[in-house]
């Protein structure tokens, strides 16, 4: 690509231009206050406007809360499940760990993320003061395909951001970028072998541009550690040894830091 780009006209180059980057939700009226991010010591009704309460439930697996009591669980499957039932479930990608057909009534959306026959997902969903929507990933393209066609899920609320990359299986190109929107709060699997290398998963961090990073799907402690030690090389690693924090309009970290939950079936001596 670079030598493609020597032989094009000085003009041309400097006059393009990459998608434009929206906040995520940019359609909603959002509130314009930096987030923050709090180690969690609290009750449900403890979460308040401007917050997001985020509790990890295992492997891929999150409970995400909104003010109003509205819950998602992403990647919904019958091994990891949150102490409390959600409104809204997303489900990346197709194997068991990160989906199921057991959908209780309760659940108001059920959400996949690749193609059930209908086309690309392209969901877009809201409950009260919490939208959810999906941008496809793992697209066949030149030739390649993927092993698990896979959707990154956004979830807002009040302007405050969170996105769960599910298997994400290639850099992302600057349409995605654009189309995930500016993100508070990343999600992103590290276990190197159906997602991506560390030095990959490492470049989208940077191109996302998050506050604060969530290591997920992984199968070992020596994985975890393996990433950190490779993601402190440019990033500030904190472990707040918990497995949940609140999300709060207020003061994130100014640069991208990693924040490791701890796993609730690991002790706290991880």
């Amino acid at each position: 690509a670079g030598v493609m780009g020597l032989g094009q006209p000085a003009q041309a180059q400097s006059t393009k231009q990459k998608p434009l980057r929206l906040p995520c939700g940019a359609g909603l009226v959002q509130q314009r206050l930096e987030p923050r991010l709090i180690p969690a010591a609290f009750r449900l009704a403890d979460v308040t406007a401007g917050q997001l309460r985020i509790d990890f439930a295992g492997h891929s697996t999150f409970l995400i809360t909104s003010p109003q009591g509205v819950k998602v669980a992403t990647d919904y499957n019958d091994f990891y499940r949150a102490k409390e039932l959600p409104d809204i479930a997303t489900m990346s990608g197709w194997h068991p760990n990160h989906t199921t057909d057991n959908i209780q009534p309760s659940i108001t959306y059920a959400l996949k993320g690749w193609d059930t026959g209908a086309g690309l997902p392209r969901h877009d969903v809201r409950i009260k003061d919490l939208r959810v929507y999906a941008v496809p990933a793992n697209i066949e393209q030149d030739g390649i395909t993927f092993r698990f066609p896979t959707a990154v899920f956004v979830v807002q609320s009040q302007g405050l951001c969170v996105a769960h990359l599910g298997l994400l299986g290639h850099v992302l190109e600057p349409r995605t970028v654009a189309n995930i929107g500016r993100i508070d709060v990343l999600m992103v699997p590290i276990d190197q072998r159906v997602t991506l290398s560390f030095a990959e998963t490492i470049h989208n961090i940077k191109v996302i541009n998050p506050k604060v990073v969530v290591p997920m799907h992984y199968n070992s402690k020596y994985t975890v550690e393996e990433f950190l030690s490779s993601a402190k090389a440019h990033f500030p690693v904190r472990r707040p040894n918990s497995s949940n924090l609140i999300a709060q309009k207020s003061t994130l970290p100014q640069k991208t830091e990693i924040h490791f939950l701890l796993p609730p079936y690991f002790s706290q001596g991880f």
